[in-house]
């Protein structure tokens, strides 16, 4: 026969346990999908000058003249 302590301690574990899984299939479930208007906008990254892969920090205004 289990002591009275061991068998509340066993009962609020218990409980602790559901309330855990509860909570973690509320958030499962609750999770949306990603939001994102319909307007054809940047349906491909942006083509063009990439500065950084080919100059690095030398860019200064002739550079770019040169480049235009």
């Amino acid at each position: 026969m289990e002591h009275p302590p061991r068998r509340r301690h066993r009962a609020v574990l218990a409980m602790s346990a559901a309330l855990l899984v509860a909570a973690g299939m509320v958030t499962v479930l609750n999770v949306e999908s990603a939001r994102a208007l319909d307007n054809g906008v940047a349906r491909t990254p942006p083509m063009g000058w990439n500065s950084w892969n080919t100059f690095g920090c030398n860019i200064n205004e002739s550079l770019i003249k040169q480049m235009v």
